[in-house]
This record gives C-alpha cells, sequence and structure tokens, in this order.
C-alpha cells in the first residue's frame, strides 16, 4: 500500500508539474501574442503613415508637375512674343531710311548740327546753341584795356 500511495504522490506531482507547465506555457503564449499584437499596430500605423505620405508626395508631384508644364508654356509664348517683336523692330529699322523725309536733307543717321531746331508748323523756331564762333570757344575773353 505504500507503494500504491507514493505512486499517487508522484502522479500527483507529475500532474501538479505538468499543469504548471502548462499553465506557464499558456502565459508565455499570451505574452507573445500580445507582443505580436503591438507590433502589428504598429506595423500597420506605420504603413498608414507611408501611405498617407506616399499620397501627400504624388498630390505635390502632380502640383509641380502642372506647375512646370504652366512655366513651359509661358516661356515658349514669351519666346515667340519675343520673336515677333525682334521681327518687328527688324523691319522697321529696314524700313526707316526710306520712310525718312526728304525734307531732312541728310539720309545719314548722324544728325546735322545747324543751330536751328525744326519745329513742327506752328511752333517757335530758335538757335539750339548761342552763336559763337568756333575759334572763341574755350578762350577767355580779354577785356579791353582801358586808357
Amino acid at each position: 500500500m505504500q507503494a500504491l500511495d507514493e505512486a499517487r504522490r508522484r502522479a500527483d506531482q507529475e500532474l501538479n508539474r505538468l499543469a504548471h507547465s502548462a499553465a506557464k506555457h499558456e502565459a508565455d503564449l499570451e505574452v507573445r501574442s500580445h507582443v505580436v499584437t503591438l507590433r502589428e499596430g504598429e506595423l500597420q500605423s506605420r504603413l498608414e503613415g507611408r501611405e498617407r505620405d506616399v499620397d501627400e508626395l504624388r498630390l505635390q508631384l502632380r502640383a509641380l508637375n502642372l506647375r512646370a508644364r504652366k512655366d513651359q508654356a509661358t516661356i515658349v509664348s514669351q519666346a515667340a512674343h519675343i520673336a515677333d517683336l525682334e521681327n518687328r523692330i527688324e523691319a522697321r529699322v529696314q524700313a526707316w531710311p526710306q520712310k525718312r523725309n526728304q525734307a531732312w536733307g541728310d539720309t545719314s543717321p548722324k544728325r546735322k548740327v545747324t543751330g536751328v531746331i525744326r519745329r513742327r508748323a506752328g511752333k517757335i523756331q530758335r538757335p539750339a546753341t548761342p552763336e559763337v564762333p568756333v575759334a572763341a570757344k574755350g578762350r577767355k575773353r580779354l577785356r579791353p584795356k582801358s586808357c
């Protein structure tokens, strides 16, 4: 009987050990499950943050792409406008000598110094500069000596 009681006691100890081991194993699994859930939540939030960043960057890319197209169109338009203005100026410069008034006489681009400014009809004509002989310019006038 003593052997039977000893066997029961060992069996109970073994069952208690197995139950304790199973409980410990179950607690470890619960902790691991909780840690995995926390990591999963963290990864999910990081993934959502990255997706938001990607969406925001796509919007910025679209806006910048649109702005670049507008700028390019502006550049092309302004280049065409500049070319048109240059052509107009060139045409005016080429046509300029033919359009000059023949009453002016000289067709050279240099202006004649006549001493008289020609004005439109009805305006006063006056000398451009005081009429001083060329030789007298730059010299001091000598006062006559009194006697």
